[in-house]
């Protein structure tokens, strides 16, 4: 296959006129200062909180001009994703995406760095191979960060077809000098990908279950969210038409718990850190 053709198959259509995001989703942080933490300790029930919280206010942050954010994903709970295959097992992609500006060329225009992954795993279950995973480093950002979070439940055997097409773009010669893990380069390559393969080999390409571009800033709008070093929630806002509350949720041993029995949703749990930027990568 030509260079012409895989550039056709990595600009898919338009997903934003076809895939709307299904649910409603709500941003939590897990408040280790009330217990006098900076981590996590074992066997601790840590509340969870609004990302707007007047309580984040307090923490410290970077005072410099700009900021280098690093992030990543500490387990992913796959709740009851819809239409899920033999035994309630669910195939799926996430995406996670944030705006960055290029630290060689700070006035210039921002750009997108993208990280996907693919996951397989059972209702009310965490899904392998999310364990402590880095997914950015040195996201350069002035003050406020975008991190977009995209959810897709695939119908058709992700693992076989993700392969089959990774096979085929790995040809393009643009796609060997992506390094994911570090967030690097600043092109939205990956993210074209994961839409790719929705397009291409989803049966129901709407299968869209999370669609967020939350805005977190060090000074936010009141009510806004704000942007610190920690631990952050990701929670579906409803689970078996009940409405999933903060105050029934606890942070213990890594891992979400409902204290009244509440069953819980899909839900994705990530770390942010921030850093002052000295004029350096």
């Amino acid at each position: 296959m030509g260079e012409q053709q895989a550039e056709e198959i990595m600009r898919p259509k338009n997903m934003l006129e076809k895939s709307r995001p299904r649910r409603a989703v709500k941003l939590g942080f897990v408040d280790l200062k009330s217990k006098g933490h900076d981590r996590p300790q074992p066997n601790i029930d840590y509340d969870i909180i609004s990302a707007g919280s007047s309580v984040l206010d307090a923490l410290p942050y970077p005072k410099s001009a700009r900021q280098m954010l690093d992030i990543d994903v500490y387990a992913l709970y796959g709740g009851d994703l819809p239409e899920g295959l033999f035994g309630g097992r669910n195939e799926g992609l996430l995406k996670i995406q944030a705006h960055t500006a290029d630290p060689q060329n700070i006035a210039g225009q921002e750009a997108v760095a993208s990280f996907v992954r693919e996951f397989d795993v059972k209702d009310d279950q965490y899904a392998p191979g999310f364990l402590f995973s880095g997914v950015f480093r040195r996201i350069l950002i002035e003050g406020s960060a975008n991190i977009g979070i995209d959810l897709y439940e695939m119908d058709s055997d992700a693992s076989e077809y993700y392969g089959r097409f990774k096979s085929v773009v790995d040809k393009v010669p643009e796609i060997k000098s992506i390094d994911v893990l570090k967030g690097i380069p600043y092109l939205s390559l990956a993210t074209n990908l994961a839409e790719a393969v929705i397009d291409v080999f989803g049966k129901n390409p709407d299968d869209h279950i999370w669609g967020e571009l939350p805005l977190l800033e060090i000074k936010p709008l009141i009510g806004g969210a704000f942007l610190r070093d920690g631990i952050y929630i990701i929670i579906e806002a409803e689970r078996d038409r009940k409405a999933m509350k903060f105050e029934e949720l606890k942070y213990r041993n890594n891992s979400l718990v409902g204290t009244t029995g509440v069953k819980l949703g899909a839900h994705l749990v990530f770390g942010l850190r921030l850093r002052e930027y000295s004029g350096r990568a």
